[in-house]
């Protein structure tokens, strides 16, 4: 399991983070047309999420299959993996959360998506001229990056960090604004909100895409944020 992914600052051209896709590439794609964004230049990462719940989650290998894009793992890429495909109960739970795709899938498939699944890292870490910027799905589970990539160095304390790094929605539900003092911004996905939403330099661009709203993406290197969609 790759559990922090490190990426020098891009000195070609602009780096963007977009907010859960849940299947929803169309949208993704009109996305990239509204910043005109340069494949041979620009990268974009992803908070995770990629798929469940959407109109394209079976298109996932061929995004992930890009050069240009990175993600973390989402509680949802997650789930995939952590389904006990002979269970009933296992897979109703994925069923009821937007995983019908996966099951329905052929088992060759059910593995490639797994694989893909089981390399994407926990957290990224983007340099940039200001500072480095860190990436997770849901929030960083300790009080400083520093600490929080220390610890994903050991692979058994880092799956014990796992959890509230893919699922907690503690500091955008309490207001928490003591931000993450070690990074210049930690961009966030996983709880919709109607806009993007910053705590401190904790930044929530979860814009609840695949709930008719809109896909936001924002820039690294000035924070702007760009959403389209309804």
């Amino acid at each position: 399991m790759i559990t922090l992914k490190r990426f020098e600052e891009n000195t070609q051209g602009n780096d963007w983070v977009v907010g859960d896709l849940h299947g929803c590439f169309g949208l993704l794609k009109a996305l990239l047309r509204e910043i005109n964004f340069d494949e041979a230049a620009d990268r974009l990462f992803s908070v995770g999420d990629l798929v469940d719940r959407g109109p394209d989650s079976a298109g996932v290998l061929n995004l992930l299959a890009l050069p240009w894009l990175y993600s973390v793992r989402g509680n949802h890429e997650q789930i995939a993996l952590d389904t006990d495909l002979t269970d009933n109960d296992s897979k109703a739970y994925y069923q009821s959360i937007g995983g019908s795709w996966f099951l329905r899938a052929p088992k060759l498939a059910q593995d490639a998506y797994r694989k893909a699944f089981a390399d994407l890292p926990l957290a990224i870490e983007v340099a940039t001229l200001l500072g480095p910027i860190g990436i997770v799905h849901a929030d960083c589970p300790l009080p400083t990056w520093g600490q929080f990539a220390r610890t994903l160095e050991d692979e058994d304390t880092a799956i014990q960090l796992q959890m509230m790094a893919q699922w907690s929605r503690d500091r955008i539900m309490r207001g928490n604004e003591r931000g993450i003092p070690d990074l210049r911004a930690l961009i966030v996905g996983h709880t919709p909100r109607a806009m993007p939403e910053a705590l401190g330099n904790v930044i929530d661009i979860d814009t609840g895409a695949v709930y008719g709203n809109a896909l936001t993406a924002i820039r690294l290197w000035d924070l702007e944020t760009i959403s389209v969609g309804a």
